[in-house]
């Protein structure tokens, strides 16, 4: 498994714990498997592992994260659309653009986008090396010359949940930042979500005002007051299964997990879904998914380009582990998955 090699898990693997799946099959001691898993070094199905009680199916890949995730060396080296690293080793952010102003990353899931302030006061209090790995600490890495180089700067302009993949956009300077940040606050960027729900999700727009507490200690819609916060949803059913569904999320608003929200104050809570799946003072809906994680990806994100206004738009596909779900969603239905761009 040295230097991020593939490992498929084999048929007599089955339902083994991935400690032991990778005490047994790499010849590593108990305290060494955990602590590669507490560190986000694990990568199962192209996802980062954050649970040592996994249980691993046949045929899931495991991959081993570098020790170092600044492998590829990558430089904008003029402005406008580079192809960047699209053959990029394994452990290393998928860059779906890169040039003076901006980044744009395939995050995958289970990783953090960046801390929060609370994590940051919180380096005051802690030895730094206990706080996880984000997507910003690996993308600043990544975009050095390498060991020992000075890291780039980065400036951070809107986040993704820890279990929530897809497109996340970086600026690169403070007039890139100024820029993209007042389009999120204009809403004028295009962002795209696809989810998987339990119960068929009922198209159309979703708008209330979000609160931190809605009354049983969750965040959820309320009365509208000085601290709640309007929201819009605009939900598009792709296609229907046997007691789920594939849709398509387009925000208006970007407030915290909006989607997650609004899915499951209306019945039909994201696959994997465990905090937002039941209404008001209600009991929380059967999830027989068997979604590892809560089934959202941002599939698609478009903003103006802060250097020459230009219109630019990035995708990013099923990742495995949602892809595999929604196979099985299809296959027992008895249905042919949608194929889609």
């Amino acid at each position: 498994m040295a230097g991020g090699a593939d490992a498929p898990v084999r048929a007599e693997e089955n339902g083994w714990g991935l400690p032991r799946w990778l005490e047994t099959r790499h010849g590593l001691g108990p305290r060494r498997s955990r602590d590669l898993i507490a560190r986000h070094k694990i990568m199962v199905n192209d996802a980062v592992c954050i649970e040592t009680t996994r249980r691993l199916q046949a045929g899931d890949r495991v991959v081993m994260i570098p020790e170092t995730a600044s492998v590829p060396v990558v430089k904008a080296k003029r402005r406008g659309l580079i192809p960047a690293n699209p053959e990029a080793p394994r452990g290393a952010l998928r860059l779906l653009h890169l040039d003076d102003d901006i980044v744009v990353v395939d995050k995958p899931a289970g990783l953090t986008t960046h801390r929060n302030t609370a994590d940051l006061a919180e380096k005051h209090n802690r030895n730094k090396k206990y706080l996880p790995t984000t997507l910003f600490d690996l993308l600043r890495r990544q975009l050095s010359d390498g060991p020992g180089s000075p890291l780039p700067r980065l400036w951070p302009l809107h986040r993704l949940d820890n279990e929530t993949s897809g497109v996340v956009v970086l600026a690169l300077n403070p007039d890139a930042a100024k820029s993209v940040a007042q389009q999120f606050r204009d809403h004028t960027i295009g962002r795209r979500y696809w989810g998987l729900t339990r119960g068929i999700a009922k198209p159309g727009r979703i708008a209330s005002h979000l609160v931190t507490d809605r009354g049983d200690g969750r965040r959820g819609s309320g009365e509208e007051c000085p601290d709640s916060r309007h929201a819009v949803t605009h939900v598009r059913l792709i296609q229907a299964f046997d007691g789920f569904s594939w849709i398509e999320c387009q925000l208006e608003t970007g407030r915290t997990h909006q989607i997650r929200i609004h899915l499951g104050e209306a019945g039909t809570p994201l696959c994997g879904e465990t905090i937002y799946d039941r209404r008001l003072h209600s009991a929380p809906y059967p999830d027989v998914s068997g979604s590892p994680r809560i089934a959202l990806h941002a599939h698609d994100l478009e903003i103006n380009h802060p250097q020459n206004g230009r219109r630019m738009a990035w995708k990013s596909h099923w990742p495995q582990d949602m892809q595999k779900l929604a196979n099985l969603f299809a296959k027992q239905a008895g249905v042919t998955l949608e194929k889609l761009d």
